[in-house]
């Protein structure tokens, strides 16, 4: 599901038609102002955003903003796209605030579509690490618990055996004390 953010009704059926004509099986879902996109974020799941950045309501940087403050939406990929914010200390900007693209507006929709695919691909590549670290971390706390274990064991173990050790030694105390 892609949330497409953008005030011009032109720009959001372009970006709808060209999703829709040339990605199968996507879901995409519309804003006019920011407040709508986070209206949306709210209520529905959703794995990008496009995002214009001047927008009524609230401009799509501070969307931005609130989206990298939020745990829920913290990683959902974002792709600034702009038509006036075009100038390299705005890339810069977005880029810092956490946006995973900045692309120029008008774009074609091939380079659209494959900029929107390889940043959901770039997502699902670092969940899918994120996951397979922490289920290398379960691993390794579970083999540290039975090591953990098994020395507790021979521990033990060891304590036992220098307690009948101890207790032959007194044993042995005790008989050469009565010997005359």
């Amino acid at each position: 599901t892609i949330l497409v953010a953008d005030d011009d009704p032109g720009n959001r059926e372009l970006v709808l038609s060209t999703m829709n004509g040339f990605v199968k099986d996507i879901k995409v879902l519309s804003a006019v102002d920011g407040g709508q996109v986070l209206e949306i974020l709210r209520k529905r799941k959703v794995d990008a955003v496009l995002l214009d950045w001047e927008m009524p309501v609230m401009d799509g940087y501070t969307v931005l903003k609130k989206m990298r403050q939020t745990p829920a939406w913290k990683e959902i990929p974002v792709l600034m796209y702009t038509g006036v914010m075009t100038a390299t200390n705005n890339l810069v900007k977005a880029l810092e605030a956490g946006a995973s693209d900045f692309i120029r507006k008008p774009t074609e929709p091939i380079e659209l579509i494959a900029r929107i695919q390889s940043a959901l691909r770039r997502h699902e590549d670092f969940s899918i690490r994120m996951q397979l670290e922490k289920e290398n971390a379960e691993i390794r706390t579970k083999l540290l618990q039975t090591e953990i274990h098994k020395l507790r064991e021979e521990l033990n173990s060891y304590l036992l055996q220098l307690a009948r050790k101890n207790e032959v030694l007194i044993n042995l105390r005790d008989k050469l004390i009565e010997m005359p």
